[in-house]
């Protein structure tokens, strides 16, 4: 399967970058990817709200997963962030907790980390953890990718 027609609900533009990278390295690694996921319950409106602003609350509330990979036998949620840190580490052990109990699946799920650089004193707690991650840094990915990449942070 192609990527075209991607869709980054809520992804910054660096993110994106590194993103790109990525899949320009491992472009059908997936057979399908969801983007922007909500899990969790969200959190509770208030009494006085209008009912047709409830649902929005909620929505609005929701936690969302960066981007989901499928395979037959393998679900993987996946972090993007130029700089990885204890944010990173936090969403990807509760995404999957949060994703199991929001979808009640029962397929085997692992964690994937995509950034640009770890910050210091990461990389032990991804281990420890069973959180895999791949680092991509400017320059990695196709040549086009890389001339985007150069125009985008330019803008």
């Amino acid at each position: 399967m192609g990527f075209k027609n991607r869709y980054y609900a809520h992804l910054l533009p660096d993110d994106i970058i590194v993103w790109e990278r990525f899949l320009s390295v491992n472009p059908n690694i997936y057979d399908r990817i969801d983007y922007d996921v909500r899990v969790g319950k969200g959190s509770t409106p208030p009494d006085d709200i209008e009912e047709k602003y409830k649902t929005m609350w909620r929505d609005l509330s929701q936690k969302r997963i960066d981007a989901i990979g499928h395979k037959p036998n393998l679900i993987t949620i996946i972090e993007i962030t130029r700089m990885a840190g204890m944010k990173a580490v936090g969403q990807l052990m509760v995404y999957p907790i949060l994703y199991r109990e929001s979808y009640n699946v029962l397929t085997p799920i692992s964690k994937l980390l995509i950034a640009e650089e770890l910050l210091p004193d990461i990389e032990s707690t991804l281990i420890e953890n069973d959180i895999r991650f791949l680092l991509f840094p400017p320059g990695t990915g196709s040549p086009e990718q890389i001339q985007a990449e150069h125009a985008n942070r330019g803008t």
